[in-house]
């Protein structure tokens, strides 16, 4: 049986995922995978490996859920290299955690585990941040003497949807597709 490798996230509209994408360019140095432009995105709950059956099942339990949620808006604040500058494996984008977004997450997390729905919780606590680059653990130290990135950013995005997605692994990055998207709102 077919598995896929699932989780729920929020999507940009094209020319904010534009401006994340070019941001990387000053940096294409470093030594990072960096996300394509498209497949820029902020993951909200990652399920992980599915079969046919529960995809579906997540796909009907989150059906009407977005209709009780307002569309809001979220600030993306700063580029940097992440958790640290000692131990980078990431360049994300911060994101102030608006109420509304913390919100949509608890609701989607509540709504899972009263349908029975498995997901992998994060070991910490809900964090958001848009991942725009990668780096293997073997390649932690290659950043020494390169610098730091920390570019503040104002950006404003309207959230009006989120989408069930599926990632696909491959050794020149994972790629996503939407399965499923929610309009947020009647």
């Amino acid at each position: 049986m077919k598995q896929h490798r699932i989780f729920i996230a929020v999507n940009f509209p094209k020319e904010i995922k534009e401006k994340l994408y070019n941001l990387t360019y000053q940096w294409s140095e470093l030594p990072f995978r960096w996300v394509r432009c498209e497949d820029i995105h902020l993951t909200l709950v990652f399920i992980g490996d599915t079969d046919e059956e529960y995809l579906l099942k997540v796909i009907s339990e989150l059906k009407e859920m977005g209709e009780s949620i307002e569309p809001f808006q979220i600030k993306l604040t700063k580029l940097t290299i992440a958790p640290s500058l000692k131990y980078p494996r990431y360049v994300w984008v911060e994101v102030e955690a608006e109420e509304q977004l913390r919100g949509l997450y608890d609701v989607i997390i509540k709504k899972l585990r009263l349908a029975g729905i498995r997901f992998k919780k994060d070991r910490y606590s809900f964090r958001p941040h848009v991942t725009v680059g990668r780096m293997g653990r073997g390649e932690w130290g290659s950043l020494e003497g390169k610098g730091d990135i920390n570019e503040v950013l104002n950006l404003s995005v309207s959230i009006d949807s989120f989408e069930i997605m599926e990632s696909f692994l491959s050794r020149s990055g994972a790629r996503y597709s939407i399965l499923q998207s929610y309009k947020i709102g009647s």
